[in-house]
């Protein structure tokens, strides 16, 4: 099971600034777009007909996100994502936006989430099956929430990037 799906993008005309980079807010948008294409295209769950047929769905309770370089119109963009943490209730992917031939790196996303009733907007326990799909798939298994510090994953990641980047010239 691929831990660490990746897919392309390309970056629209109308999500950028006059300047041609890609908006702020707008990195979260493909980000969280390319997840829930990988949980369809790699793990066949699809969050829309889950929320349809269960009436429960995930609601984003933080976000952090790190910019390193800017990407402008019309490039590609490869997406690589990871669940990076699950418990009965939450959920928290990582996502890295690089260039297409990754030679460059764009940003690091975190996204917390709750899983809650739609209906009440309480949050509720994963069910048995959905839970199983989170545990096969989360990449740091044994770790607590507590212990995932965004600014040390961050640095360590850049630093890994940078040395392999290196070592590929």
């Amino acid at each position: 099971m691929e831990l660490q799906p990746m897919s392309t993008a390309r970056i629209d005309f109308q999500d950028c600034d006059p300047f041609g980079h890609l908006n702020n807010t707008k990195y979260l948008n493909y980000m969280m777009n390319a997840r829930t294409e990988h949980l369809r295209d790699f793990y066949g769950f699809d969050v829309y007909e889950h929320t349809e047929k269960t009436g429960n769905a995930w609601l984003v309770t933080k976000s952090r996100i790190a910019y390193y370089l800017p990407v402008t119109f019309n490039k590609k963009v490869l997406l690589e994502t990871q669940l990076i943490y699950a418990d009965q209730r939450r959920a928290m992917p990582q996502c890295i936006m690089y260039s297409e031939d990754k030679s460059l790196m764009h940003a690091i996303l975190w996204v917390e989430f709750i899983y809650v009733d739609t209906r009440t907007g309480k949050p509720k326990k994963h069910e048995a099956d959905l839970q199983n799909l989170l545990d096969q798939i989360t990449v740091n298994k044994n770790k607590k929430i507590d212990e995932l510090n965004f600014d040390e994953t961050v640095k360590t990641i850049s630093s890994n990037f940078r040395k392999s980047r290196n070592d590929n010239k």
